[in-house]
């Protein structure tokens, strides 16, 4: 972790080589495709790399830095100094074009739609 005084206050960064663990998600399956929700606290848009390469999905966090009053002092802390990635093998063939991304309050939510040639449809029966 680095650590410099700026202005009578710390600022803590993590350092890009720091231990990394899998964060927790759901997937939800709509009408479309999937909704993964990704949770990842301390991480926000300008933290994050999202990468699709073959049927791989890949989801690195990196955590903001945090600024502290200089006089402050740790008593416990709840949120471990951890960056997060993610892989994820989809067994879905996905419209990569039309994948969308969205992050709020530590949540990173990808809706991934079916390829067309994948579009699931309801079969009549004469």
């Amino acid at each position: 972790m680095n650590t410099r005084v700026e202005d009578q206050k710390i600022t803590t960064s993590s350092n890009e080589h720091a231990p990394k663990q899998s964060p927790n998600y759901e997937v939800e399956a709509y009408d479309g495709g999937y909704v993964v929700h990704v949770f990842m606290p301390g991480v926000d848009k300008n933290g994050l790399n999202i990468t699709l390469r073959e049927d791989i999905l890949s989801i690195e966090g990196r955590r903001t830095a945090a600024v502290v009053p200089q006089s402050w002092r740790c008593i416990h802390q709840e949120l471990s100094e951890h960056n997060y990635t993610l892989r994820l093998h989809l067994n879905i063939a996905t419209d990569v074009e039309s994948i969308k991304a969205d992050m709020k309050d530590g949540v990173l939510s990808l809706r991934l739609p079916y390829a067309a040639a994948d579009q699931r449809r309801a079969i009549s029966i004469n």
